[in-house]
């Protein structure tokens, strides 16, 4: 799991604002949301709920 979310800081970090990139980069899915759902109660349904979005979003 640690490397998808090495995976996940990369993709933002690479290819936002980018018109042609690789992933699609939606609001609500970004590794910024990732920490902003550390330490609240529901942190793994939040995380899941996160990687869930940018699965579908990229069709993986």
């Amino acid at each position: 799991m640690c490397f998808f979310y090495y995976f996940f800081k990369y993709v933002p970090d690479r290819y936002k604002g980018q018109r042609f990139a690789e992933f699609t980069l939606n609001e609500g899915v970004s590794f910024d949301d990732l920490i902003a759902a550390k330490g609240k109660p529901n942190v793994g349904e939040g995380v899941d709920k996160i990687i869930q979005k940018f699965l579908e979003y990229n069709r993986l």
